[in-house]
């Protein structure tokens, strides 16, 4: 029933034509396309996009489109498959085309069709349809609501009460049934429609299936779209190119054609007749402009062609008489017989375009075919008139020589008869006016040139022709009209002479009445000199090429006689004259003539003033000389009164001062104006300016010895002005303090005069400037001397402030109530001390705690410092109390020696004390062996606890942070020289403690009942000096070495000075320097230099005196003699003074006081440029050693020991073999420099790879760890460690199979601090805590560790000497893997070739940068020979993080959001209350 009321009302409704009636409801599921009529019908139709964009519809059948079934997209492929010559048109038109693609160059004109109705407003019309129904059989009445039945369905009335009867008579009405209830329950209803909507809805997708074969049509439209709009645009087509698409036009024309019109799809009919109508226009609109193009074409070549021949032809009928016609007609002729080729090839084009219009039956105009048949015709006749030309060519040659031969004759006889008239002597005649003979010259030189274009026009056919046509007589064509072009050269030459002539003689004549006419006061000399001298040089030229004439000698005559009285009228015309140069004039002519500007030349002249010619002309030189004096005076005063001093504000801590920011320029310019005004004087003009130079000469000296005083009184003020800014030397120095405000005020007085004044001389000189500077700097000498004797005596209380510069100990005074003024200079006033660990307290001053080195080391003190009193004297305390502190630690590390092992007792104490017990007790073991009844065999005990010493040390290198790792490396070149020595002895089977082989080695003793040290070698004896060395590095012990330091020490034992001597990089300084840590010395480096003051070596000796310090002069020989005689006067009262054991001694006028360890010594470099030879009374002072060649191999060995390379031996003598042979092979250049401190440089970087190959051994092996343990992310918290993991199924503890060590322990630390994993979101906690108690630790309760994200403190404190052990989530098939990386790292050394790729790696970095580019690969190639077989490849990183499977991330990776990091990071510092701990 619901599809038959469908049928009769539904598509009615929705504007669908029926076809066929429904099937009934069961046979719905047959196959509808092959039993039954489709149903609905659907039009395909055509659209633009742009119009498309905004339908709702449109989107829809896109979005279909879209979303095709696997069966259309197959159909899609072999559709484009099937058309792909016509879908491409990149190679369509680039192969067709001469690759010319046509495409590049247009914009895409999208078209697409549309199904109406689509499948969005089909499936809306349905729902309606349905809704429609539904609410047409809710109207229906039911049978059981029909009053007309109620008689038969109502109950019978039952009877009531009186009070029911109202309810008694009215009819009860039911709502049952209830449709719309009836419509949701029905099941079969709802399988019908859910039925009836799938018949639809596939029906429809059939449809969408099937109009995607139109995409084809569609893509045809687009190309010809394209065609029609942009084909004309293109530019010239040939006939192919028109037969290609043309063809490709007509190709879819056809398609289109045969469209399909109607096709069953499903229920539908699929209608595209209106599509096929709307998409033809654009095929027949393409086509029409291809074929008015191919018109246009045809008719722009046929009419241009035709023009050309059709003008050539008229051109070949011309019937030349005259030269020049017949020229342009041989011309023309040869240009068309060139040309006939490229015409037939034209007439071709045009013959295969009308064979296109032919082959297409294109409808073109009769016009056309007409001019098409005129053209065929006429292009005929023009090439039968070019063959006929080629025929006569000869005859027409014949008549054009004959015409020419005429020609030239008659040129002949014209030039001839022209030369005639030139030589007239008309032209040479004094009588001729001189503008006829001007009218002549130019009418001649017009006839001149007439004729010069004819001769060059015969010329021309010489060019253009064959010379066997043009033999005339005797004579060629070439020979004829050269000398017709000589005789006109003539004709030109002879004319250019005579008017030359005349245009001279009309300037001469003009000029010289004009100049006559002049006064001398506006006469111009210069013009008349310039004039003159060019007549003078063109008379001779027209003496030369004219005969004799009355018009030349005239000429010449005047001329000569004028410039004889030139010089006269020269020097009376001179614009410097002045009255007294007139009066003078007047004097030596007489009274009866007088002299003045006003006067003519014609006067002069006739006053015939040659006989006075000398006298005139040395007063007018005068006047020139004396006027270029003034003014350049005048220039020099000028200068000076605009000049202005320029000043800049100073700012101060308390003001703002001017003054001169640069003198550069002023001075600049005052010397020029001195040498200039210094040249003026030496003139014999100066005579009238003389007393003006004078004056302004000793203004200007005045001005420079002020600007001299000005900026002595700026520099001092500017060093004294921050000084008196300090309260505190304000406090000291009040008498001072008040002398420098009153310079100030002074300062500020001159300044306020001077500042945006430009005449600044004139002011300086009023306001006697001069003599206030000079009293001010008076003032301030005296100043500075004040202030100098007030830091000596600060210097003379702690005489390590002798060290510093006086700007540095200022910046400390200055600063004596801040301590902490003092830090930023410790390191010039003490060996290495970096910093004071000064502690405030609540009550009473801040105390020194305890002293911190470069390397961060803290060596406590025993008492505390008070800050109470001046910054010297509580330096003194703090120096006492380093001396010590050392004396105490020394002591306790001797004891601890005892009661612990060696690898404690070397991380526990300070780097010093370990290195001086060491010695010490390497002695006193040595001692005792010599003592001992087997010496020999006790000595050889003792070798081998000083290898056993060696091993362990190298051991704790690597587990060691930077700290340790600089005392242990120190410790192991003691230790390998302690080696040496106890392997000497016994070689030479040496067991007395008196024998020179022992002795001539560096001792420590200890004395028990004094508790002091003492430091031996040879007959010398030294205490120990307790500086606080921190932990440097020391130098490696070669025999070298040794000898140096015995010959030094026996100076010192002599008080004498040590002198090491040898070329630059030896390490003469450094074994000095070595020296005095070895005697615990506080030492300074004195570089020397040229030029060098006395007075500052002086005061660097009273620090050194006064201190005890022992100090080094580098390149001593460098000082000159005359400082070095004073140098050694200072050093022999040093040396009496030390030698007689005085208290106190004078030095330099002044009596100080002596420690009696200071020590100097000096280096020098002989054969360097600019060294000086020292004195003998000087060398006397000073042992000398020699310092040549050093033990290269042997220290690269002991160096690369230190830093942990196993293959020291090996290596150090490759490495030192390569640069001798680079030093030999490589070109020698200057900078090429491969000694000691090359090498140096060289191992420094060895050790910073050998560390970073080492850390990263260490990370791989912690990232394997942590992977295979779970680990993503471990911090420490107060003492106690938290460990994020993964939430693995299951765990085992670590503890279970594996005891952590303090080496576990810390190896996991380093890499868990040091890199910060990303975590997941949903963590366990498990946490490290510390027991002292037992080998385990006790891991949190399960509750504890199943909380997620609660970080929980504790107060236990993680101690690094005490085992740890960890509990972590891992699975148990990863244990033997967490065995057997952890083993691999505890038990693995670096392998020899690993070593030696750093050491190669070292090289190059260190070398490479500095070699020129073509020594690179010998060096390279010297690397390769010395270490065969090695390569460097660096280490794949990635590849080597974290396996391919596993499930943990790998370091860096981006797991975590940066607002999850941030959020954690916060809530860490929330509980830890500071910042991460760093590593």
């Amino acid at each position: 029933m619901l599809f038959l009321w469908l049928y009769h009302h539904g598509f009615l409704q929705f504007g669908l034509t029926p076809v066929a009636k429904l099937p009934p409801a069961p046979a719905l599921t047959l196959n509808l396309r092959t039993i039954y009529a489709p149903i609905f019908e659907v039009n395909l139709h055509l659209r633009n996009l742009v119009e498309s964009e905004s339908s709702e519809g449109s989107k829809e059948t896109l979005a279909e489109s879209d979303q095709h079934s696997e069966k259309s997209e197959l159909t899609e492929e072999a559709e484009a498959s099937e058309y792909e010559d016509l879908c491409d048109p990149d190679t369509e038109f680039t192969t067709e085309f001469g690759n010319r693609n046509i495409y590049d160059e247009l914009s895409e004109c999208h078209t697409d069709f549309f199904i109406d109705p689509n499948r969005l407003e089909f499936s809306r019309k349905i729902q309606n349809m349905l809704a429609n129904i539904e609410k047409c059989i809710t109207t229906i009445t039911p049978l059981c609501q029909d009053d007309r039945l109620s008689i038969f369905i109502d109950l019978p009335p039952i009877i009531s009460s009186s009070n029911d009867t109202e309810s008694q008579t009215k009819p009860k009405k039911t709502t049952w049934p209830d449709c719309q209830l009836l419509f949701e329950m029905d099941p079969d209803y709802q399988n019908k429609i859910v039925s009836l909507l799938t018949i639809i809805g596939n029906s429809m997708g059939l449809v969408n299936d099937y109009s995607c074969m139109f995409i084809e049509y569609s893509t045809m439209i687009e190309k010809a779209m394209i065609i029609s709009t942009k084909l004309p645009s293109i530019g010239e087509l040939t006939a192919e190119q028109f037969k290609i698409i043309l063809n490709k036009l007509r190709n879819y024309l056809k398609h289109m054609v045969n469209m399909v019109i109607e096709k069953r799809v499903g229920i539908f009919k699929v209608v595209s007749l209106d599509y096929q109508s709307k998409c033809l226009p654009y095929v027949d609109t393409s086509i029409h402009v291809s074929h008015t193009l191919l018109e246009s074409e045809i008719q722009r070549k046929n009419t241009n062609l035709l023009a050309i021949i059709e003008s050539s032809l008229q051109q070949l009928k011309y019937n030349p008489i005259e030269i020049e016609e017949f020229v342009e007609h041989f011309v023309f002729l040869d240009t068309i017989s060139s040309k006939i080729s490229m015409l037939e090839k034209e007439y071709l084009t045009i013959s295969q375009l009308y064979s296109v219009v032919r082959n297409y039956q294109i409808h073109i105009s009769e016009q056309q075919i007409a001019m098409f048949e005129v053209l065929f015709f006429k292009f005929s006749q023009l090439k039968t008139s070019v063959k006929l030309y080629e025929t006569n060519k000869d005859a027409a040659m014949t008549k054009f020589r004959d015409n020419l031969e005429a020609y030239v004759i008659g040129l002949r006889v014209a030039v001839n008869n022209l030369k005639s008239e030139i030589r007239t002597p008309v032209l040479l005649c004094i009588g001729t006016q001189v503008t006829t003979a001007q009218e002549m010259i130019r009418t001649l030189s017009e006839e001149a040139a007439s004729l010069s274009v004819k001769a060059q026009l015969c010329s021309s056919f010489q060019d253009r022709f064959d010379e066997s046509h043009f033999q005339m007589h005797s004579l060629s064509m070439e020979e004829i009209t050269r000398i017709v072009f000589a005789e006109i050269c003539d004709i030109e030459y002879d004319l250019s002479l005579r008017r030359m002539l005349w245009e001279t003689r009309e300037e001469w004549g003009s000029l010289y009445q004009e100049w006559k006419s002049c006064s001398l006061q506006t006469v111009d000399v210069e013009s008349i000199q310039r004039n003159v001298l060019k007549w003078l040089d063109t008379i001779p030229v027209l003496e030369k090429g004219l005969p004799a004439n009355d018009v030349l000698t005239n000429l010449k005559q005047s001329v000569i006689e004028f410039k004889q009285k030139l010089p006269v009228i020269v020097a009376l015309g001179n614009s410097h004259l002045k009255p007294r140069h007139w009066e003078a004039l007047q004097e030596i002519t007489g009274n009866s003539i007088s002299f003045y500007k006003g006067r003519t030349i014609e006067d002069l002249l006739n006053l015939k003033m040659l006989h006075y010619e000398h006298e005139i002309k040395e007063i007018s030189t005068s006047a020139t000389n004396e006027a270029a004096l003034e003014k350049l005076l005048l220039k020099i005063i000028h200068l000076w009164n605009t000049t202005p001093l320029h000043l800049v504000l100073h700012h101060t801590e308390k003001d703002s001062i001017l003054i001169i920011s640069s003198v550069d320029d002023i001075l600049a310019q005052l010397e020029d104006s001195q040498v200039s005004l210094a040249t003026i004087r030496v003139s014999p003009y100066i005579g009238p300016i003389k007393d003006l130079v004078n004056e302004w000469t000793k203004n200007l000296t005045i001005f420079s010895y002020t600007i001299e005083e000005w900026m002595t009184c700026q520099r001092n003020w500017l060093y004294v002005e921050p000084i008196f800014n300090c309260l505190e030397i304000q406090r000291q120095l009040p008498e001072e303090a008040k002398l420098f405000s009153q310079v100030i005020s002074t300062w500020k007085e001159i300044t306020s005069k001077l500042q945006n004044k430009l005449n600044a001389l004139q002011i300086i000189i009023l306001a006697r400037v001069p003599d206030i500077l000079k009293t001010c700097n008076t003032h301030l000498e005296c100043i500075k001397k004040s202030l100098e004797d007030y830091l000596e005596m600060k210097r003379s209380i702690f005489p390590r402030f002798y060290f510093l510069s006086n700007a540095e100990l200022l910046d400390v005074l200055a600063g004596s109530r801040n301590p902490e003024s003092v830090q930023p200079h410790l390191m010039k006033c003490f060996e290495n001390v970096k910093q004071l660990v000064i502690c405030k307290q609540e009550i009473g001053p801040p105390v020194v705690r305890a002293l911190v080195s470069a390397e961060d080391e803290c060596l406590v003190l025993p008492e505390k410092i008070h800050i109470r009193s001046a910054v010297e004297q509580w330096l003194v305390n703090v120096e006492k109390n380093m001396f010590e502190a050392m004396k105490k630690f020394i002591n306790q590390g001797i004891n601890d020696w005892h009661c612990q092992t060696f690898s404690p007792w070397v991380v526990s104490h300070l780097g010093q004390v370990v290195l001086t017990v060491s010695q010490i007790i390497f002695y006193d073991d040595c001692i005792k062996s010599f003592t001992s009844s087997q010496s020999r065999e006790a000595l050889e005990n003792v070798h081998a606890g000083v290898l056993g010493h060696l091993e362990e040390a190298a051991e704790l290198l690597d587990t060691s942070n930077a700290q340790t790792r600089a005392v242990l490396g120190a410790l192991l070149i003691l230790y390998v020289h302690c080696r040496d020595v106890v392997r000497n002895l016994l070689l030479q089977d040496t067991c007395k403690q008196d024998d020179f082989e022992w002795t001539r080695h560096l001792q420590y003793k200890w004395d028990e009942k004094q508790m002091l040290c003492y430091v031996s070698q040879g007959g010398a004896s030294f205490t120990y000096g307790y500086e606080y060395l921190g932990c440097t590095p020391r130098l490696a012990i070669t025999p070298l070495t040794d000898r140096c330091w015995l010959t030094f020490l026996g100076a010192l034992h002599l008080n004498l000075g040590g002198c090491a001597c040898g070329p630059a990089g030896v390490g003469k300084t450094e074994t000095i320097k070595d020296l005095a840590k070895a005697l615990g010395k506080h030492y300074v480096t004195f570089s020397c230099f040229e030029n060098l003051d006395y007075k500052i070596v002086g005061k660097f000796l009273f620090g050194v005196v006064q201190s005890g310090a022992w100090c080094c002069f580098d390149e001593f020989n460098q000082i000159n003699v005359e400082v070095l005689s004073v140098l050694a006067s200072q050093i022999l009262t040093i040396k009496s003074a030390k030698a007689s054991y005085s208290v106190r001694f004078v030095l330099e006028g002044k009596e100080i006081r002596i420690n009696m360890s200071c020590a100097i010594f000096v280096t020098i470099s002989p054969g360097y440029p600019g060294r000086e030879e020292l004195p003998h009374n000087l060398k006397s002072l000073f042992r000398p050693v020699a310092m040549m060649v050093p033990y290269y191999r042997m220290i690269t060995e002991i160096i690369m020991s230190s830093v942990g390379f196993k293959s020291s031996k090996l290596l150090s003598g490759k490495l030192v073999n390569l640069y001798e042979l680079a030093s030999t092979q490589l070109s020698q250049k200057d900078h090429y420099h491969f000694g000691l401190r090359f090498l140096k440089t060289v191992l420094i970087i060895a050790e910073r790879k050998k560390q970073e190959f080492n850390r990263l051994a260490s990370w791989l092996v912690a990232s394997r760890l942590l992977m295979t343990a779970g680990v993503v992310c471990a911090i420490e918290l107060h003492g106690e460690w938290k460990v994020i993991c993964w939430p693995l199924s299951h765990c085992v503890q670590l503890t279970s199979m594996l005891q952590l060590t303090t080496t576990e322990l810390m190896f996991l630390r380093e890499y868990l601090l040091s890199h910060m994993f990303t975590f997941p979101n949903s963590l366990a906690t498990v946490t490290l805590m510390h027991n002292s108690k037992s080998d385990t630790a006790t891991p949190e309760s399960e509750s504890a560790a199943s909380e997620r994200g609660n970080w929980k403190c504790t107060e236990s404190v993680l101690v690094g000497v005490t085992p740890l052990l960890i509990t972590v989530p891992i699975p148990e098939s990863v244990t033997e893997e967490w065995h057997y990386w952890y083993y691999w790292y505890c038990s693995s050394d670096t392998s020899e070739a690993d070593e030696t790729r750093i050491i190669i790696e070292a090289v190059r970095e260190a070398s490479l940068s500095k070699f020129s580019p073509e020594d690179i690969p010998l060096f390279e190639m010297i690397i390769r020979d010395i270490f065969p077989g090695v390569t460097t490849a660096k280490v794949d990183l990635p590849a080597l993080e974290v396996p391919a499977t596993s499930p943990f991330p790998a370091p860096g990776s981006q797991c975590a959001s940066v607002s999850t990091r941030v959020a954690f990071l916060k809530h860490v510092q929330s509980h830890v209350g500071s910042t991460l701990p760093v590593v």
